[in-house]
């Protein structure tokens, strides 16, 4: 794993992101860097022009500290750990260009954790914001929006960015935030609630998805074991202020019930769904695979 280049402004124009996720991870092919490279791709198409890389300091990053100490009093024989920062921006700036920090177009801002023990690794995004998504064409300089993509439920997050001059700015990124698992104590449950909460809360303190168990009571033997299940899930929403309606579907009635609607309205199963949920009010699908699976998925935006 090599190092990538910190606390500099990267032009995008002739750096592929590519070797900056090579850089920014651990190699191990087993890793899940599919959400890093959806974030990077989306930054393309964004019309992102620059990147910042920054390391973690504990001094102002409390979140990414907070996780890291978690991942210090679970893995015992953790032998290393490292944090970045990225922030892409529209505009193409340098240290010799740039004298007026707000004047950045902050399009995301992202944490990136790598960690390696005796018999696991793994990189993963902490979290990710992502302004609202729109096709930016360079050559006429303005954003087209993405007319099939909106959200379900949206909130204006607020962030610091320093440089290395001791210069800082103050920038918000509307939009749904992006969890990823950790595999050790937080997995797809705890990311979708994570993501939940958040839209749903007030205040300015991010929860992160290894929180979840905490707000769950469950023990650090739970934790590892995965912990979550629905009755925890449940009493989470409960005990953060909120309540719950369920819809419960099971394979054989659900697909009979498709079937039958399309056959005599003509309607789809989004048409059929989105409507209980077209309220704004914060809500997830856990579904099951074949193989006896569960998964946990947000609904923060929908594509038609």
């Amino acid at each position: 794993m090599t190092s990538p280049p910190i606390r500099t402004w990267l032009s995008l124009k002739n750096l592929s992101l590519f070797e900056i996720i090579s850089q920014c991870t651990l190699q191990n092919p087993d890793i899940n860097k599919r959400p890093f490279h959806h974030l990077c791709t989306l930054m393309r198409k964004m019309g992102a022009q620059s990147l910042w890389i920054d390391e973690f300091n504990p001094q102002f990053d409390s979140e990414i500290a907070y996780e890291i100490n978690h991942l210090e009093s679970v893995l015992n024989d953790l032998s290393k750990i490292t944090a970045y920062k990225l922030y892409f921006v529209q505009e193409q700036v340098s240290e010799k260009n740039i004298n007026d920090l707000s004047k950045l177009t902050f399009l995301s801002y992202s944490s990136i954790i790598n960690y390696v023990s005796s018999n696991i690794s793994n990189s993963y995004l902490l979290f990710s914001f992502v302004t609202i998504p729109k096709k930016y064409n360079l050559y006429e300089g303005k954003a087209i929006p993405l007319t099939n993509y909106y959200f379900h439920t949206i909130k204006a997050y607020c962030f610091t960015f320093r440089n290395n001059k001791g210069n800082k700015v103050k920038f918000t990124i509307t939009c749904a935030p992006f969890f990823q698992k950790n595999e050790i104590t937080s997995f797809c449950i705890q990311t979708a609630l994570a993501t939940l909460l958040n839209q749903a809360n007030n205040n300015n303190a991010l929860i992160l998805p290894v929180q979840i168990n905490e707000i769950a009571g469950l023990s650090k033997d739970q934790c590892l074991l995965g912990g979550m299940d629905i009755e925890n899930t449940k009493q989470v929403i409960k005990k953060s202020g909120f309540f719950t309606r369920e819809f419960d579907f099971h394979i054989e009635d659900t697909d009979k019930l498709f079937k039958n609607l399309k056959r005599k309205y003509d309607l789809n199963p989004s048409g059929i769904m989105y409507p209980w949920m077209e309220s704004g009010f914060p809500g997830f699908v856990v579904f099951e695979t074949k193989s006896g699976v569960l998964h946990a998925v947000p609904l923060t935006w929908i594509f038609t």
